[in-house]
């Protein structure tokens, strides 16, 4: 291998570990934050629950689902 090819490889090594020393930073930097609430609901009516069973959980004892709610969701607490 002469000095030449030797000295390229090396520049091209740093220059790829430059690239992703940026991308981290960048990601850092400027990533966005994204918040969201998440909220389990349990079933009142077991038939209702056989409707959902692929995404019901154990929760605390109890069988829930997990969602997400967007928008126009007003919380009353009793």
């Amino acid at each position: 291998m002469s000095t030449e090819l030797m000295r390229q490889q090396r520049i091209g090594v740093n220059i790829v570990a430059m690239i992703r020393a940026l991308c981290w930073l960048m990601l850092v930097c400027f990533g966005s934050q994204v918040s969201g609430q998440i909220y389990a609901v349990d079933f009142s009516d077991p038939k209702l629950a056989k409707k959902y069973k692929k995404h019901i959980f154990d929760y605390n004892g109890k069988s829930v689902i997990l969602v997400e709610i967007r928008s126009g969701f007003d919380y009353k607490a009793n």
